[in-house]
């Protein structure tokens, strides 16, 4: 069996926590009874919508199925789920979170955002989420942790399945002292010489 190995150098890691970040959440999302769209990115709702470049699109449009009369969530209620992977979630909430909520609060009324760490403050989940609403009107309002978040009805031993997981895997990959751009700059092809070790079975 062959093993390929990258440098830290040929890639951003915070977007490769952020992609293994999205996964985890949708897996907490599914296990919850949700129906999960993926909407962000390059998906089909993209293009159906006719959404430019610049207009925001949630990661996952999330909701209950109709013959769940279990849960408390209206089935016809949609929700967006915006997932970001934060090293430092304390310092995104006084850098950069109100001034992405106020583009996008008005917008979207039913918004979560997900914030998932791999080093929580003590105490603190793995999986913390917060409205954008909650922004534009208290830019102090903190964090909740996801299985606290009561509209959402998600179970806490849910979420501690997957923060075992996300507490080996994450740190595997290493970690940025600074927070790397959202998207990495474009890089000519490598040559046959690359970083990439090959270790033979």
């Amino acid at each position: 069996m062959a093993c390929f190995l990258l440098s830290n150098d040929d890639m951003d890691v915070n977007t490769l926590k952020g992609r293994i970040a999205e996964a985890f959440v949708e897996g907490i999302l599914r296990r919850a009874g949700y129906q999960v769209a993926l909407v962000g990115r390059e998906s089909r709702i993209q293009h159906l919508l006719k959404i430019g470049r610049d207009q925001f699109l949630p990661d996952f449009l999330v909701w209950k199925p109709v013959d769940d009369s279990s849960s408390s969530w209206p089935p016809c209620r949609l929700a967006g789920i915006e997932v970001k992977y934060r090293h430092d979630i304390g310092a995104y909430l006084r850098r950069d979170f109100a001034s992405e909520s106020v583009k996008i609060a008005a917008q979207w009324p039913e918004l979560y955002f997900v914030l998932v760490t791999d080093q929580p403050e003590p105490g603190r989940s793995c999986f913390q989420a917060i409205r954008p609403q909650a922004a534009t009107q208290d830019p102090s309002t903190p964090t909740v942790d996801l299985h606290h978040v009561v509209e959402l009805d998600i179970h806490k031993r849910n979420v501690e399945e997957h923060e075992r997981l996300a507490t080996r895997i994450l740190p595997l990959l290493g970690s940025n002292a600074r927070e790397l751009p959202r998207k990495p700059v474009a890089k000519a092809p490598a040559p046959p010489a690359s970083p990439l070790l090959r270790v033979a079975r």
